[in-house]
C-alpha cells in the first residue's frame, strides 16, 4: 500500500490473529518518531464479520503491506467513511503493551 493512496483520515490496523500484530501496532509510534515504546497501549478493535463485509463490498476496505515496511503484518485500512459504522458496531479494548 502506498501512503498516498488513503484518504486523509483513514484509520489503520492490523489483524489480532497474527502474533505479530500487537508488536506492530505498539511499535508505529516509536517509528514515526512520536513517543516513546515504553508504556504503549494499542487500542484493540472486534469487528462483526457481517459488518467487515459490508464495509468491504462498499470499497471502504483494503487489506495491503504498509508502504516501505515490508517486514510488518499486512494492515486493514479503514476509510474515513467506515468510523460511523465503526463506532455503532465495533467494540474496543485498551491492550497495555510492555
Amino acid at each position: 500500500m502506498e501512503p498516498d493512496s488513503h484518504a486523509q483520515g483513514s484509520f489503520f490496523t492490523h489483524a489480532a490473529a497474527l502474533k505479530e500484530s500487537l508488536w506492530a501496532a505498539a511499535r508505529w509510534p516509536l517509528l514515526q518518531q512520536k513517543a516513546p515504546l515504553s508504556g504503549s497501549v494499542v487500542v484493540e478493535m472486534t469487528v462483526p464479520n457481517s459488518v467487515l463485509a459490508e464495509l468491504t463490498a462498499k470499497g471502504m476496505v483494503s487489506v495491503g503491506s504498509p508502504a516501505s515496511l515490508r517486514f510488518y503484518p499486512y494492515e486493514t485500512v479503514f476509510a474515513p467513511e467506515a468510523l460511523q459504522t465503526l463506532n455503532a458496531f465495533a467494540s474496543f479494548r485498551l491492550v497495555p503493551f510492555p
